[in-house]
């Protein structure tokens, strides 16, 4: 009897440390993925941030820009109205004829 009790018990004990290996493994398993994803995650914040650096500079660059745009509009109005080229409201003025 003793010995039937030792045997279950000893198989029982090899059946929980299989179980017990396969849980560790798959563990080991997940641990990795976690780590995968935790690094994928990184790098898109990293990337995301990156993105909005830019976004920003484009915007700050685009806003100058237009303010150029306006200026040189400005200026070029301002140097066209007082050339005088205007003949009678067209421009340019059409050529003498003699």
């Amino acid at each position: 009897r003793n010995k039937t009790e030792k045997e279950a018990a000893q198989a029982s004990a090899a059946e929980l440390s299989a179980q017990n290996d396969k849980v560790e493994h798959e563990n080991k398993i997940l641990k990795r993925a976690v780590t995968i994803q935790q690094e994928r995650q990184n790098q898109m914040s990293s990337e995301l941030e990156a993105a909005r650096r830019f976004r920003v500079e484009a915007e700050d660059r685009i806003r100058r820009l237009e303010q150029v745009n306006l200026t040189l509009q400005y200026q070029l109005q301002a140097a066209n109205s007082s050339s005088g080229n205007d003949f009678m409201g067209f421009s340019p003025r059409p050529p003498d004829v003699y």
